[in-house]
């Protein structure tokens, strides 16, 4: 279907972990760094390696894509600083030194709209769909190609050539 794609299932992905973001956050009474931390390594990672694998076409695309990628870069250094020791959190304010959990919580919730934005204009967008089939199509030429050239192709064609060759029976007759 139309729009059910990788990015809406990232976008589903984002909007659970968000939602679930917010028991080691705020619903603890005491939260667990580990567990922050954790949470926060599971919604920053799989969000960066999405968005550099990313190929876009239009100038909003462009502008999403690297939004997305330099904001969840800062998100898992961010995360691998706060994980260290040196780093504490106050239990009793629940705040890593000045920012609290709250806001950090609702801080998450930029890269779920940020999500949204990445599926509405890479599934729906146009220009973005045009390009889109060009270049699919464009990459099952060069994959028929290659496969036309790679030498098992050739030992195909060979076997088939002589399965198209008569044989002889063993009295010397043609079959």
């Amino acid at each position: 279907m139309k729009g059910i794609n990788h990015l809406f299932l990232r976008l589903l992905y984002l909007s659970v972990c968000w939602l679930v973001a917010i028991k080691p956050v705020l619903l603890a009474k005491e939260p667990d760094k580990l567990a922050i931390c954790s949470t926060l390594f599971l919604f920053f990672v799989p969000l960066f390696i999405d968005y550099c694998s990313f190929e876009v076409n239009t100038k909003k695309g462009r502008f999403l894509k690297y939004c997305g990628a330099y904001s969840s870069l800062m998100g898992v250094v961010f995360t691998i600083v706060c994980s260290y020791e040196g780093i504490v959190l106050h239990s009793n304010e629940k705040a890593f030194g000045i920012l609290k959990l709250w806001l950090l919580w609702r801080l998450l919730s930029i890269w779920v709209i940020l999500s949204f934005g990445d599926w509405l204009v890479l599934s729906f967008d146009p220009v973005e769909l045009k390009i889109q089939k060009i270049v699919k199509k464009k990459m099952r030429k060069q994959k028929e190609k290659l496969l036309k050239e790679t030498p098992l192709s050739k030992r195909i064609s060979y076997y088939e050539k002589e399965y198209e060759k008569p044989t002889k029976n063993t009295e010397g007759a043609e079959v």
